[in-house]
């Protein structure tokens, strides 16, 4: 679960510059779709799509809240 920290803060840098270009509320706007994909492939009940989508969701998760 270190790894996933690696993740969140890619995303969070990820999202505070596309934040301070586009606005905030677009930021959580387009961080919602990578995060409802992350989330679809951790329920496929797949073991091989439940790490990709942990991390998809860490990244996006922290990238809709800087």
């Amino acid at each position: 679960m270190v790894t996933a920290g690696v993740f969140g803060i890619v995303g969070f840098l990820l999202g505070g510059h596309v934040s301070d270009r586009v606005g905030r509320k677009q930021m959580v706007a387009l961080a919602n779709v990578p995060v409802a994909a992350g989330t679809i492939l951790i329920f496929t009940g797949q073991r091989g799509l439940f790490v990709p989508g942990f991390f998809l969701d860490a990244a996006a998760g922290r990238a809709s809240s800087p």
